[in-house]
């Protein structure tokens, strides 16, 4: 479609493709698989899920176009590989021609109910790519899910708007997770703020942000979390830890410090020529 977002992550189509590993060989000796009209739902999970690569490349076709398309092992099967077909690393080509789609309907003119059932099935979705180590599918799982419930202020029915806001909150952390693990720490900080507007004790949510703050080193605000989490529960051994980590690099950042002005106040104190 012209303009707008496009939200075809949940979009349904039939698809011809004809998947082979990169090589100098003829296609035909490449080719290990054969698909004719297969429905793919993108978006989904689960063992008929096509790869990253080619999900996005089907994002962007349109009814009755074809398309040669190279994915590069990160966004296709990477270093685990896909059994004898396709070795650890390796590129995979496709030839793909997509017959029809069907675009999901759009969450704005979806009951609460039906943004709920959504939101729920595109996280799990998340949650499964998530498990199986791929964070870059999980995050844009994420993401979608959270898509309904961005502006939740305007609910007027409380119960709606507290599932509106529970859902958010989930999403928003599962979004955290994933750029934890990426090393991304602004944005897990930035996401964490975001849970904490929403609810000021979520202990999940604070807990994260302290490890962003750490990474950041923003050690006086990774302390004040960390400290609020022991009023809650003293004995929490990953708090514990954690706040043993930050003591350790304050000191260490303490004493470089002392070392620098000292440098400094000596270099003041010596006699011009």
């Amino acid at each position: 479609p012209a303009g707008g977002k496009k939200r075809r992550e949940t979009r349904r189509g039939g698809v011809s493709g004809r998947p082979g590993v990169g090589g100098p060989e003829p296609w035909v000796a490449r080719q290990f698989e054969e698909v004719e009209n297969r429905d793919v739902v993108i978006g989904s999970a689960g063992p008929d899920a096509v790869t990253d690569g080619l999900e996005r490349a089907l994002e962007q076709l349109v009814k009755g176009q074809r398309a040669y398309v190279t994915v590069k092992p990160e966004y296709a099967y990477g270093d685990a590989g896909l059994e004898a077909k396709v070795k650890p690393g390796e590129t995979v080509e496709y030839r793909v021609e997509l017959h029809s789609f069907e675009e999901a309907p759009s969450t704005y003119s979806m009951s609460a109910a039906e943004k709920k059932a959504y939101t729920e099935k595109i996280k799990e979705a998340g949650n499964i790519y998530f498990k199986a180590g791929q964070t870059r599918r999980a995050l844009r799982r994420y993401e979608v899910a959270l898509e309904p419930f961005e502006y939740i202020d305007s609910i007027k029915d409380e119960d709606e708007k507290k599932t509106a806001q529970e859902l958010k909150a989930a999403c928003l952390l599962n979004i955290a997770a994933c750029h934890d693990k990426q090393g991304n720490w602004n944005q897990v900080m930035s996401k964490c703020n975001k849970v904490m507007d929403l609810a000021v004790n979520h202990n999940k949510a604070r807990f994260r942000r302290a490890k962003a703050y750490i990474q950041l080193g923003r050690l006086q605000e990774a302390r004040s979390d960390l400290e609020k989490l022991l009023e809650v529960d003293p004995n929490d051994k990953a708090v514990v830890t954690m706040m043993g980590t930050v003591r350790k690099l304050q000191k260490d950042q303490d004493a470089r410090a002392k070392q620098i002005f000292g440098k400094m106040f000596k270099s003041a104190e010596s006699p011009t020529a």
